[in-house]
C-alpha cells in the first residue's frame, strides 16, 4: 500500500506517469499473487485500494469532487468490458479510443503443481519517477504527438523522434565543467 500512496500522494505530478507507475504495481502485485490460495480476497482488497489512492489523486489534481472525477473519469474498458478509471492518452484526441484504464484485474489463480508455473515469466514493474526532474512520459507522449513523428533535423516521416529534457547537454554555450 505504501507504494500506492507514494505515487499517487502529489497532485502535481502527471497522469499519465501516475497510472503507469500504478498499474506497474499492480501488475507486480497480481503476479506475486496469483500463487495464493486467497488470490481474489488479496486481489480484491488490492484493487480496491488502488482505485480509492488513485481517485483521490484525480479529485486532488483536478479540484473536483470524487462525485464529478467518476462522472468524467470512469467507464468502461472496450479490451476487459470492466469499468474502471481512466485517463486520456497525452498528444491524441480525447475519444474513446484513445483512454488509458487504470489495470484493477486478479489474474486467475496458477496451482503450484501445474505445468504452466514453469512457462510463468515474472518481470519487476518499472516505476519511473523521473517527473520530479522533468523527464515526464505525459511530456515525451506530447512533445512526439507535436512533432508528429517527423524528424526536426532531416523532416524524415515515419520516425521516431528522440526526445530530450531540460537536460545538461540541450543549453548552448555551457561546456563541459572542469573539477
Amino acid at each position: 500500500m505504501a507504494k500506492i500512496q507514494r505515487a499517487t500522494r502529489y497532485s502535481q505530478a502527471p497522469e499519465y506517469d501516475v497510472f503507469r507507475n500504478v498499474n506497474a504495481i499492480a501488475r507486480g502485485w497480481s503476479n506475486y499473487y496469483r500463487y495464493a490460495h486467497n488470490n481474489n480476497v488479496v486481489g480484491g482488497k488490492l484493487s480496491q485500494v488502488i482505485f480509492w489512492c488513485t481517485v483521490h489523486y484525480l479529485g486532488k489534481r483536478h479540484r473536483r469532487s470524487i462525485a464529478q472525477m467518476m462522472r468524467d473519469y470512469y467507464a468502461r474498458s472496450p479490451r476487459t468490458g470492466c469499468k474502471g478509471l481512466f485517463i486520456y492518452v497525452p498528444g491524441q484526441p480525447r475519444t474513446p479510443e484513445h483512454r488509458y484504464f487504470l489495470w484493477h484485474k486478479t489474474l486467475p489463480r496458477v496451482p503450484l503443481g501445474s505445468k504452466s508455473v514453469a512457462a510463468v515469466q515474472d518481470q519487476q514493474p518499472y516505476v519511473d519517477a523521473q517527473w520530479a526532474k522533468g523527464h515526464s512520459q505525459q511530456q515525451k507522449q506530447e512533445a512526439r504527438a507535436k512533432a508528429e513523428l517527423r524528424c526536426e533535423q532531416c523532416g524524415a516521416t515515419g520516425v521516431t523522434p528522440p526526445v530530450r529534457g531540460p537536460g545538461r547537454r540541450g543549453r548552448p554555450g555551457r561546456g563541459p565543467r572542469s573539477p
